[in-house]
């Protein structure tokens, strides 16, 4: 859809330049109508669209185009052209002069001004004005290897990943470079081209033997492959280096790749915190801004609750967050709710957001300052982040302020830090009180709410027979993501086959790779893959995942990154899972929804009990053929953590307190 608009601007621009050389202001007019109607963000629109203005002659709303184009891309030279012979034919000498001598500033610039200011794009997530900006420059200087290197992290920027592989390739032609050659693995990893991402990734290392950020990448591609011997080498690495490394200007980890490490809780609560400062310091000039201007909270007025996220979409997140903002007290809060992710039209989580909240804003794209001043003039008292550091997330803008008072919740399991944050909300199975310590912003303590409320409609049904099985086949299912799984947690598993050899095993299906290495590791261990394990390719929705879920008797958890999102699906299934609490905060997903229903008796601390308690459930079920179920009674599933109003209710009381 995104692809099909981009193209329809693209032709209305062109036929609008044409227009306007050719004399034709009604039809230009009308391709102008159609532009405005999509809404374009294009600095060269713009400036086209100024010019069907001035030839009207219109030239107050033609002046306002350029401007737009301006406070896009400071440097749009054709807008300060126009702007200079519109200020001169009214006789504003001064403007005129002021005008040219920025034209003057920009035709002095020198690769290293291009590259200072492409820094600065970057740090205020202007990504569209830093890709003009460098081909501007290498217009100017068209043979420098610099501007070439910082046109290819423009286009990675925007996601332009075609062609980050075809100017990348060219790139490394000439010279070998591990930034380069990093790109091209991260964007080959992206697209599941595992081999080609190996090859990029094992240069870059080569050339940079210490760049974790470049481990962190072959961590992720060994864990999404299954490759586990590769995958603890590479981690112990990262492990070694950790404790050298220094956070500067030129240096940031991808913190959320982290999820994929076996990492003590102290050093990945360490990593994200300092995370947050090395934000901080590149936006103080931001941040001083609104905590200079914040108004004073007003009596008698509705509170404005401000919900960020990349999530109000079919996402696993999104299940469990989709319902929140519009259940508010209308009568004392009102709710404003900044979609940070792209959106994809027909989406019915993302339309139940727009449908029960009367301020929905997609700030998708934005530059920190746009967002910001958007969320500022929304005058916000407490604004609650749900993405973290998670893609499509904007921790840029929790580190400008631009809201009375900050939180997160439910989006990502782990600090954030005070420079980001005031509140990490959360329950105590996620974050007891002996890790408070852990944490630099407050922690405030409610009960998770892990309730799904109506699905979108699903299109699929499941039949055993479907996988060449007979009616009375006992499944055990683990249609977690293939990251989450690492060779002991494997090994139980193929210990549950062997201990019950008519059990059948489901597995996501993510990758060619991922299969075969698990089907040589399943037969090193005794078992034969063909007969005792299906592999299932992932299901479009929640929906879907629930009418697969009927076909198992029992879910099997994956310690090292347990089931949330999932969980919640499960509770909604009303299908058992066994979790373990573990050492660190993204560990206890599972264990926090099950004792938010009760059902502390699946809750276990090591490895050893995980493996005991499911084969002691198995035995039970598999020779009466049970389903497995959560619920203990005819009322359903119990506890607070199922009931919305009541998380709500506690919510908006702990918000008024901490604005008094």
């Amino acid at each position: 859809q995104n692809f099909f608009l981009e193209n329809n601007i693209i032709i209305l621009n062109k036929q609008l330049i044409t227009a306007l050389k050719l004399k034709e202001i009604n039809a230009a007019g009308k391709i102008v109508n159609s532009l405005e109607s999509i809404g374009v963000k294009n600095p060269e629109i713009l400036v086209n669209i100024g010019n069907y203005f001035a030839a009207l002659p219109d030239t107050h709303t033609a002046v306002k185009k350029y401007k737009e184009a301006l406070l896009m891309y400071p440097f749009q030279l054709q807008a300060l052209k126009n702007l200079k012979t519109i200020y001169k034919k009214a006789n504003n000498l001064q403007l005129a002069v002021s005008v040219q001598a920025n034209l003057d500033t920009i035709n002095e610039f020198t690769v290293k001004d291009y590259c200072n200011y492409f820094r600065q794009f970057q740090n205020e997530n202007k990504q569209q004005a830093s890709l003009y900006l460098i081909k501007e420059g290498l217009v100017k200087f068209p043979g420098d290897r610099v501007l070439q290197k910082y046109l290819i992290f423009a286009y990675f920027s925007i996601e332009q990943n075609e062609k980050v592989i075809s100017y990348g390739t060219l790139f490394l032609e000439k010279q070998e470079d591990a930034e380069i050659n990093h790109l091209l693995g991260t964007v080959f990893l992206s697209q599941k081209k595992y081999s080609a991402a190996l090859q990029y990734l094992d240069k870059a290392l080569l050339l940079s033997p210490a760049n974790i950020n470049v481990l962190i990448k072959l961590s992720k591609l060994f864990a999404f492959t299954c490759s586990w011997y590769d995958f603890n080498k590479v981690q112990e690495k990262i492990t070694f280096l950790l404790s050298t490394i220094q956070f500067n200007e030129e240096y940031a980890l991808d913190v959320y790749d982290f999820v994929y490490l076996d990492i003590p809780q102290r050093i990945l609560s360490d990593i994200n915190i300092r995370k947050g400062k090395w934000l901080t310091s590149r936006l103080t000039k931001l941040k001083n801004k609104y905590s200079a201007n914040m108004p004073a909270l007003q009596q008698n007025h509705k509170i404005r609750i401000g919900y960020l996220s990349p999530n109000f979409k079919n996402h696993p997140g999104g299940y469990i967050q989709y319902e929140i903002p519009g259940a508010h007290t209308k009568d004392k809060f009102e709710v404003f709710v900044y979609m940070t992710a792209p959106e994809t039209g027909g989406d019915y989580y993302n339309s139940y957001v727009k449908n029960h909240t009367s301020n929905y804003r997609n700030i998708f794209g934005y530059s920190t300052e746009n967002a910001c001043d958007i969320i500022y003039s929304d005058r916000i008292d407490f604004l609650i982040d749900m993405g973290g550091h998670q893609k499509y997330a904007r921790p840029d803008i929790l580190a400008c302020r631009p809201a009375k008072k900050q939180a997160h919740y439910v989006g990502y399991a782990n600090p954030l830090g005070k420079d980001l944050i005031d509140y990490f909300i959360t329950d105590k199975v996620m974050v007891p009180l002996t890790d408070k310590e852990f944490f630099t912003e407050d922690v405030l303590y409610i009960n998770t709410n892990f309730r799904i409320g109506e699905l979108a409609p699903g299109q699929k049904k499941f039949f055993l027979k479907d996988f060449q099985l007979d009616e009375n086949a006992f499944v055990l299912m683990a249609m977690n993501s293939v990251y989450k799984i690492d060779a002991a947690l494997f090994s139980i598993w193929m210990q549950l086959l062997h201990d019950f050899p008519s059990a059948v095993l489901f597995l996501l299906d993510d990758n060619e790779q991922q299969v075969n290495n698990m089907k040589t590791f399943a037969a090193q261990k005794g078992i034969n893959p063909g007969k005792q394990i299906r592999f299932i390719k992932s299901t479009a929705n929640a929906t879907d995942f629930i009418e697969l879920l009927k076909l198992a008797n029992l879910y099997l958890d994956t310690p090292r990154y347990p089931v949330s999102s999932t969980g919640a699906v499960l509770v909604k299934a009303n299908l058992a899972f066994i979790s373990i609490f573990g050492k660190k905060i993204v560990q206890r997903g599972g264990a926090s929804i099950l004792a938010s229903i009760g059902r502390e008796d699946l809750i276990v601390k090591t490895p050893e009990e995980y493996y005991l308690k499911n084969k002691a459930i198995i035995s039970v079920a598999l020779p009466k053929n049970e389903r497995v179920l959560l619920n203990t009674d005819a009322a359903g599933i119990k506890g607070d953590n199922t009931n919305l109003p009541a998380f709500i209710k506690k919510l908006e009381a702990e918000i008024l307190q901490s604005l008094v």
